[in-house]
């Protein structure tokens, strides 16, 4: 029988850490009879790959605040102008405040002294994930200003909502304007913003989609501002129809 333990100061999403252990269990010639787990998101992805798992009735801490706080995320490549639209009128348009935004270029230049030093993701993604569960679970509405391009990344802080309403505020503008505020990017041996924006189209349909959760809903602000017409895909030259989700109370 082998035993892997769960590293100290790992605050990992658990349906990471557990990939990952069993991934080594396997590595070491284990065969794994079932799996047991109460975390429907760590629950999938035993059974994605192949093995039998028994859903337990989840185990919650007592949680003072009955409410849990509203979950947003602006989805959308670099340079689409985030940052920008945070501190414009925009958000107050979807009742946001400044101070319900959780950056992670803030906790990268936290823990690395640089927003554009990339040698901590681990820990930014881990700090990130610990501080939106942590306002989410005290009632205070929270807004994640992350690309969120891939749709793991997405589900990964979507499964913190625990089931709760979440928005995607889709944002994006052209390559022209991108290169001409390209700043600090356009200093990088790759071509950052041609590839963010790849990834972005790529994913543009399950993005609008709300990754096919029931409880996500995306807003697309780029409709209104450059007055696209309804049934076209602005800005992202897939040419696929728009058909907007149903607005849920909020």
């Amino acid at each position: 029988m082998s035993r892997v333990r769960w590293k100290e100061g790992d605050y990992r999403q658990d349906v990471i850490v557990k990939s990952e252990i069993l991934d080594k269990l396997l590595a070491a010639g284990n065969q794994i009879a079932y799996v047991i787990d109460d975390c429907p998101s760590v629950v999938a992805m035993w059974r994605e790959r192949g093995l039998t798992c028994l859903r337990c009735r989840e185990w919650q801490e007592h949680i003072p605040c009955a409410t849990k706080g509203s979950l947003t995320l602006i989805v959308g490549p670099g340079g689409a102008g985030k940052g920008y639209w945070l501190k414009s009128d925009g958000p107050r348009e979807h009742g946001i405040h400044p101070s319900n935004v959780v950056s992670s270029d803030r906790i990268r230049e936290v823990l690395c002294g640089d927003f554009r030093d990339r040698t901590k993701n681990d820990e930014e993604f881990a700090a990130l994930h610990a501080v939106v569960n942590a306002r989410i679970s005290h009632g205070l509405p929270t807004v994640v200003d992350v690309t969120n391009l891939r749709r793991g990344d997405r589900l990964a802080v979507t499964q913190l909502a625990s089931g709760g309403a979440v928005r995607y505020i889709v944002m994006d503008r052209t390559m022209e304007e991108k290169l001409r505020h390209a700043g600090w990017r356009a200093t990088l041996p790759i071509h950052l913003l041609e590839k963010h924006s790849q990834t972005f189209r790529s994913q543009i349909k399950d993005i609008l989609a709300g990754d096919r959760l029931p409880f996500v809903q995306a807003i697309d602000p780029r409709r209104a501002a450059w007055n696209i017409p309804h049934g076209s895909c602005p800005s992202t030259n897939c040419g696929t129809p728009y058909r907007p989700r149903r607005p849920k109370d909020w």
